[in-house]
């Protein structure tokens, strides 16, 4: 599923452009060096989301959005088959894509993008599993520790009534005991008269 990945405004005056968004957003910049010029890298508060670079030939200064795609090459055939057309590329990006930009047929400018460097895991899913991994630890825990619990009630009441039991056994067995050494007292007795 292709979705816009990156945004960038292409201008006649990379200078003031920066400036400006500057001043609105508070976007900062970094520039990298290319074969031919200087691209800006443009990044927020939560990182890096576009670039902003001279506009190419042919072009007007205009934001292009970039949707990512898994081939450039087909991408570029689908959009002529639909009766888009490419207006520049594609090129590669050394180590990090291959890119061309091309145009709907009204006329509007889109690029599609197809990325040399797998895409880092999300961090949200990731802070979300790693979030009910320890819930589910935490429950399993707590589950094993009543279980603890339990056993531990389960023995102590078997102690005791193991013990209730011995002590029932010991006193029936004292009492039969004096029964029997009474009961020998009284025949002795019997006998002697």
């Amino acid at each position: 599923m292709s979705r816009f990945v990156h945004h960038e405004l292409q201008t006649s005056d990379t200078a003031a452009a920066k400036k400006f968004y500057k001043a609105v957003f508070g976007w900062t910049y970094q520039d990298v060096p290319m074969p031919d010029g200087v691209y800006s890298m443009v990044s927020d508060k939560e990182g890096v989301f576009g670039g902003l670079s001279g506009a190419m030939p042919g072009m007007p200064p205009a934001w292009v959005g970039y949707a990512s795609v898994d081939s450039t090459a087909k991408a570029i055939a689908k959009v002529e088959k639909a009766g888009g057309t490419i207006a520049f590329g594609p090129e590669e990006v050394p180590g990090m894509g291959i890119f061309a930009i091309c145009k709907d047929p009204q006329g509007v400018t889109f690029a599609v993008w197809q990325s040399l460097t797998p895409p880092p895991a999300p961090k949200k899913k990731a802070a979300k599993k790693k979030a009910a991994k320890k819930k589910a630890a935490k429950k399993k825990a707590a589950k094993k520790k009543s279980a603890k619990k339990d056993d531990k009630k389960k023995a102590t009441k078997k102690k005791a009534t193991k013990k209730k039991a011995t002590k029932k056994k010991a006193t029936k067995k004292k009492a039969t005991k004096k029964k029997a050494t009474k009961k020998k007292a009284t025949k002795k007795k019997a006998t002697k008269k």
